[in-house]
């Protein structure tokens, strides 16, 4: 009798053992990204793939990104001659003061009521949790690292996303660094060379997330409308590899600022192209051996 309720209850342990591999692996297959070789009806799907050339709809297996000029005989990019393209994703920024800061716009050296570093960093962390209940997630962002630790960046430490690429291929939200010091890059004031102080996230596209990006806008604008969003500007923008349209564009819905308008560096993009990333080693360009318009 001993033996049969052993036995049992080894049967029971190895089914359990098993539906959960089972679960986790079909959990993992629901959310993972797309990869280049990899078969996967989703990625070769024509909702998914879009007006993107392939170099910028697929990662490599080890996360690296495949370096891509874009579209560069393709007019997406220009205001003017075409619709704004769909976004490959999103990044919303929150910009915040700095008392430290020796080359920070005026405004962002100076800490006000609802305006202070720690009720920014309170503000990262209370976002991360946001993403993280929007959707069951298998990696969810660490929301008490968000709110202590400003190098946190599950972005590109964990996920390989170069900074500035389209990404259509990742599924999930994922957080950048604090970028508490500003001495480069479009986040600064062109007339003055002054930056804004900094932090955001990736939001998936909508293929992804259906309506991910809207929700968000709605939850900062929910936490502002309390008084318990800070007095924070914040800006949602587009990512399609037209850096400067994505940025700048006034007549791009895809464009959205909470509180004041700041005026951004444009000149100092290199990607021009839809679907180019930042893989290409250049100063001011992508090179003409650096990645095609397909793999």
């Amino acid at each position: 009798m001993m033996v049969r309720f052993s036995m049992l209850v080894a049967s029971l342990a190895t089914k359990m053992r098993f539906s959960m591999l089972v679960a986790s692996l079909a959990t993992t297959s629901a959310r993972d990204r797309c990869v280049f070789n990899a078969t996967d009806a989703r990625c070769e799907s024509a909702a998914y793939r879009g007006q993107y050339p392939l170099c910028a709809l697929f990662q490599y297996a080890d996360r690296s990104p495949i370096p891509c000029r874009g579209l560069v005989d393709a007019d997406a990019c220009d205001a003017d001659k075409s619709a704004t393209p769909e976004a490959a994703s999103w990044h919303v920024h929150v910009f915040f003061p700095n008392v430290d800061c020796g080359n920070c716009s005026g405004h962002f050296t100076r800490e006000a009521a609802n305006f202070t570093f720690a009720g920014a960093m309170r503000l990262r962390r209370d976002l991360a949790a946001f993403f993280n209940a929007d959707a069951a997630r298998d990696a969810p962002i660490d929301e008490a690292r968000a709110l202590r630790d400003p190098a946190y960046d599950d972005c590109i430490d964990k996920f390989g996303l170069v900074a500035g690429a389209p990404a259509k291929y990742h599924p999930s939200p994922c957080i950048y660094e604090v970028d508490a010091v500003k001495e480069m890059g479009p986040f600064t004031n062109p007339a003055t060379g002054l930056g804004y102080p900094n932090w955001s996230f990736l939001i998936p596209s909508d293929f992804w997330a259906p309506g991910l990006r809207d929700r968000t806008v709605a939850w900062f604008e929910r936490r502002r409308e309390r008084g318990d969003g800070g007095a924070y500007d914040v800006l949602f923008h587009p990512n399609t590899g037209c850096e400067a349209r994505d940025h700048v564009d006034a007549s791009s819905p895809d464009i959205r600022w909470l509180g004041e308008r700041r005026p951004l560096d444009a000149a100092i993009f290199s990607c021009n192209a839809l679907g180019c990333n930042q893989a290409c080693p250049s100063d001011r360009g992508p090179p003409a051996d650096c990645g095609t318009s397909s793999i």
